[in-house]
Protein backbone atom coordinates (compact mmCIF):
# COMPACT_ATOMS: atom_id res chain seq x y z
CA UNK A 1 0.00 0.00 0.00
CA UNK A 2 2.80 2.23 0.97
CA UNK A 3 4.62 1.29 -2.36
CA UNK A 4 1.66 1.94 -4.36
CA UNK A 5 0.87 5.60 -2.67
CA UNK A 6 4.24 6.53 -3.40
CA UNK A 7 4.46 5.86 -7.11
CA UNK A 8 0.93 7.46 -7.42
CA UNK A 9 2.60 10.17 -5.88
CA UNK A 10 5.33 10.68 -8.24
CA UNK A 11 3.00 9.89 -11.03
CA UNK A 12 0.93 12.68 -10.19
CA UNK A 13 4.27 14.85 -9.28
CA UNK A 14 5.38 14.44 -12.75
CA UNK A 15 2.51 14.98 -14.25
CA UNK A 16 1.53 18.50 -12.65
CA UNK A 17 5.42 19.30 -13.42
CA UNK A 18 5.53 18.55 -17.07
CA UNK A 19 2.40 20.66 -16.94
CA UNK A 20 4.10 23.72 -15.18
CA UNK A 21 6.70 23.56 -17.25
CA UNK A 22 4.92 23.24 -20.49
CA UNK A 23 2.79 26.19 -19.01
CA UNK A 24 6.45 28.09 -18.13
CA UNK A 25 7.98 27.61 -21.83
CA UNK A 26 5.02 28.68 -23.45
CA UNK A 27 5.05 32.00 -22.16
CA UNK A 28 8.51 32.75 -22.14
CA UNK A 29 7.91 31.90 -25.98
CA UNK A 30 5.36 34.58 -26.02
CA UNK A 31 7.55 36.80 -24.07
CA UNK A 32 10.36 36.15 -26.89
CA UNK A 33 8.16 36.95 -30.01
CA UNK A 34 6.94 40.31 -27.71
CA UNK A 35 10.34 41.00 -27.70
CA UNK A 36 10.83 40.31 -31.63
CA UNK A 37 7.69 42.39 -32.67
CA UNK A 38 9.04 45.67 -30.56
CA UNK A 39 12.62 44.85 -32.33
CA UNK A 40 10.73 44.86 -35.81
CA UNK A 41 8.11 48.13 -34.13
CA UNK A 42 5.68 46.30 -34.11
CA UNK A 43 3.90 47.18 -30.89
CA UNK A 44 0.76 45.28 -31.00
CA UNK A 45 -1.17 44.54 -27.90
CA UNK A 46 -1.28 40.63 -28.44
CA UNK A 47 0.93 38.15 -26.32
CA UNK A 48 0.17 39.32 -23.22
CA UNK A 49 0.69 36.90 -20.41
CA UNK A 50 -1.22 36.70 -16.88
CA UNK A 51 0.91 35.17 -14.19
CA UNK A 52 1.25 36.19 -10.14
CA UNK A 53 5.10 35.62 -10.30
CA UNK A 54 8.58 36.94 -11.45
CA UNK A 55 7.74 36.17 -15.46
CA UNK A 56 4.40 37.95 -14.97
CA UNK A 57 5.95 41.01 -13.67
CA UNK A 58 8.26 40.77 -16.79
CA UNK A 59 5.50 40.19 -18.98
CA UNK A 60 3.96 43.53 -17.63
CA UNK A 61 7.44 45.03 -17.55
CA UNK A 62 7.98 44.33 -21.77
CA UNK A 63 4.39 45.60 -22.40
CA UNK A 64 4.77 48.65 -20.58
CA UNK A 65 8.22 49.25 -22.41
CA UNK A 66 6.24 48.25 -25.49
CA UNK A 67 3.28 50.99 -24.74
CA UNK A 68 6.32 53.88 -23.93
CA UNK A 69 8.25 53.45 -27.28
CA UNK A 70 5.43 53.75 -29.35
CA UNK A 71 4.42 56.57 -27.84
CA UNK A 72 8.02 58.26 -27.94
CA UNK A 73 8.09 57.39 -31.36
CA UNK A 74 4.79 58.30 -32.43
CA UNK A 75 5.63 61.64 -30.38
CA UNK A 76 9.09 62.45 -32.63
CA UNK A 77 7.27 61.74 -35.90
CA UNK A 78 5.07 64.90 -35.07
CA UNK A 79 8.08 66.93 -33.82
CA UNK A 80 9.96 66.09 -36.80
CA UNK A 81 6.52 66.34 -39.60
CA UNK A 82 5.91 69.76 -37.31
CA UNK A 83 9.99 71.01 -37.75
CA UNK A 84 9.85 69.99 -41.51
CA UNK A 85 6.50 71.71 -42.34
CA UNK A 86 8.34 75.52 -40.48
CA UNK A 87 11.60 74.74 -42.70
CA UNK A 88 9.82 74.61 -46.13
CA UNK A 89 8.73 78.00 -45.71
CA UNK A 90 11.96 79.77 -44.83
CA UNK A 91 13.88 77.65 -47.62
CA UNK A 92 10.76 78.70 -50.22
CA UNK A 93 11.35 82.44 -49.38
CA UNK A 94 15.25 82.06 -49.82
CA UNK A 95 14.89 80.39 -52.98
CA UNK A 96 12.12 82.66 -54.46
CA UNK A 97 14.55 85.89 -53.19
CA UNK A 98 17.27 84.13 -54.71
CA UNK A 99 16.02 83.44 -58.12
CA UNK A 100 15.07 87.43 -57.67
CA UNK A 101 18.84 88.52 -57.30
CA UNK A 102 19.87 86.51 -59.66
CA UNK A 103 17.34 87.87 -62.52
CA UNK A 104 19.05 91.53 -61.94
CA UNK A 105 21.05 92.89 -64.78
CA UNK A 106 23.64 94.35 -62.94
CA UNK A 107 25.71 91.60 -61.48
CA UNK A 108 29.13 90.22 -61.93
CA UNK A 109 30.08 86.79 -62.09
CA UNK A 110 31.42 85.94 -58.63
CA UNK A 111 28.21 86.87 -57.00
CA UNK A 112 26.11 85.40 -60.14
CA UNK A 113 27.85 82.23 -58.54
CA UNK A 114 27.56 82.36 -55.50
CA UNK A 115 24.14 82.72 -56.00
CA UNK A 116 23.84 79.70 -57.65
CA UNK A 117 25.30 78.02 -54.52
CA UNK A 118 22.89 79.33 -52.29
CA UNK A 119 19.82 78.44 -54.61
CA UNK A 120 21.30 74.89 -55.21
CA UNK A 121 21.65 74.48 -51.37
CA UNK A 122 18.71 75.99 -50.50
CA UNK A 123 16.88 72.70 -53.01
CA UNK A 124 18.85 70.63 -51.28
CA UNK A 125 17.71 71.75 -47.93
CA UNK A 126 13.95 71.39 -49.23
CA UNK A 127 14.57 67.18 -51.10
CA UNK A 128 16.65 67.02 -48.12
CA UNK A 129 13.45 67.84 -45.66
CA UNK A 130 11.02 65.73 -47.92
CA UNK A 131 13.54 62.85 -47.10
CA UNK A 132 13.10 63.29 -43.59
CA UNK A 133 9.72 63.31 -43.69
CA UNK A 134 9.47 60.14 -45.35
CA UNK A 135 11.77 58.18 -43.30
CA UNK A 136 10.48 59.76 -39.78
CA UNK A 137 6.94 57.49 -40.49
CA UNK A 138 6.58 54.48 -39.00
CA UNK A 139 5.16 52.55 -41.16
CA UNK A 140 8.05 52.97 -44.27
CA UNK A 141 10.53 51.88 -41.98
CA UNK A 142 9.97 48.34 -43.52
CA UNK A 143 10.10 49.59 -47.06
CA UNK A 144 13.27 51.23 -47.06
CA UNK A 145 14.65 50.46 -50.35
CA UNK A 146 17.95 49.04 -51.06
CA UNK A 147 19.67 48.73 -54.47
CA UNK A 148 23.32 48.22 -55.64
CA UNK A 149 25.26 51.68 -56.49
CA UNK A 150 28.70 53.18 -57.59
CA UNK A 151 29.86 55.63 -54.69
CA UNK A 152 32.21 58.05 -56.92
CA UNK A 153 29.58 59.90 -58.46
CA UNK A 154 28.17 60.23 -54.79
CA UNK A 155 31.01 61.65 -52.99
CA UNK A 156 31.94 63.42 -56.13
CA UNK A 157 28.67 65.32 -56.02
CA UNK A 158 28.68 65.70 -51.79
CA UNK A 159 32.36 67.17 -52.53
CA UNK A 160 31.39 69.77 -54.67
CA UNK A 161 29.02 71.26 -52.51
CA UNK A 162 32.02 71.94 -50.11
CA UNK A 163 34.30 73.41 -52.35
CA UNK A 164 34.23 76.79 -50.60
CA UNK A 165 35.30 75.23 -47.50
CA UNK A 166 38.17 73.11 -49.54
CA UNK A 167 39.71 76.98 -51.02
CA UNK A 168 38.76 78.76 -47.79
CA UNK A 169 41.12 75.73 -45.85
CA UNK A 170 43.10 75.36 -48.65
CA UNK A 171 42.60 71.51 -48.40
CA UNK A 172 43.46 69.14 -51.41
CA UNK A 173 41.53 66.09 -51.56
CA UNK A 174 42.05 62.93 -53.45
CA UNK A 175 39.31 60.63 -54.19
CA UNK A 176 40.32 57.15 -55.06
CA UNK A 177 38.45 55.57 -57.74
CA UNK A 178 35.87 52.85 -55.96
CA UNK A 179 35.17 50.68 -58.82
CA UNK A 180 32.69 48.18 -56.75
CA UNK A 181 29.43 48.33 -56.22
CA UNK A 182 27.81 48.61 -53.15
CA UNK A 183 24.19 47.42 -51.88
CA UNK A 184 22.73 50.68 -49.97
CA UNK A 185 19.85 52.68 -49.41
CA UNK A 186 21.09 55.80 -51.19
CA UNK A 187 19.04 58.56 -49.78
CA UNK A 188 20.65 57.21 -46.12
CA UNK A 189 23.94 56.94 -47.47
CA UNK A 190 24.03 60.37 -48.49
CA UNK A 191 22.90 61.73 -45.18
CA UNK A 192 25.37 60.03 -43.50
CA UNK A 193 28.51 59.96 -45.91
CA UNK A 194 27.72 64.00 -45.99
CA UNK A 195 27.49 64.30 -42.42
CA UNK A 196 30.91 62.70 -42.44
CA UNK A 197 32.82 65.06 -44.35
CA UNK A 198 31.37 68.15 -43.36
CA UNK A 199 32.75 66.63 -40.09
CA UNK A 200 36.25 65.81 -41.13
CA UNK A 201 36.29 69.51 -43.32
Amino acid sequence: FNISGIIFTVIISLIVSRIWVKKLLKDIEILNRKAKDISNLNFNKNNIIKRNDEIGDLGKGIEKMSINLESSIKQLEEFISNVSHELKTPISIISSNIQLLMNEKKIDLITEEKYKNILKESYYTKILIEKLMRLSKLENQKKIEYKFINLNKIIEEILERYDYIELAKNLEIKLDILKNKYFINEDMFRIALDNIILNSM
